[in-house]
């Protein structure tokens, strides 16, 4: 186990005593995911970035070269009963991309392209990632 590892561990244990099982865990897929894109050369711009008015929120922003990349992060404790990309349905793609949306026009990149990715992550018994490129495409409109 890497040092960034194991200074993830610990934040994860520190937040478990303060937080809820599931927004603890969400957080540390987060951070988890956030290592796996530095690690392929990506560069977070923002974590959890939300809407005023509550229209919709992206886990990650990041660029990939001069594509803006728009991640959501999915977590379950097992696999048991289902993987955790299948909760990305269509009303939270159309959330997503409202938000992607509003964050390109806010920092005025509406002319960059865009592409959208899910991290899947099964935590238990130890941390497992599936990383989804171009998952999904923006919805132009309401579903």
């Amino acid at each position: 186990m890497g040092l960034l590892a194991i200074i993830d561990d610990i934040r994860h244990k520190g937040r478990l005593r303060k937080w809820t099982r599931t927004a603890a865990s969400g957080r540390y897929a987060e951070d988890l995911t956030h290592r796996y894109l530095q690690s392929k050369g990506m560069t977070v711009v923002a974590r959890n970035w939300r809407v005023l008015g509550g229209r919709g929120e992206v886990d990650l922003v990041a660029w990939d070269a001069d594509v803006l990349v728009f991640i959501e992060v999915k977590s379950l404790h097992s696999n048991e009963y289902s993987q955790p990309e299948r909760s990305v349905n269509k009303e939270k793609m159309f959330r997503i991309s409202c938000a992607a949306r509003e964050y390109m026009r806010r920092a005025e990149l509406e002319a960059v392209p865009v592409r959208f990715d899910i991290a899947s992550i099964v935590l238990w018994p130890e941390p497992v990632m599936e990383y989804f490129r171009d998952a999904f495409l923006p919805f132009p409109r309401k579903v």
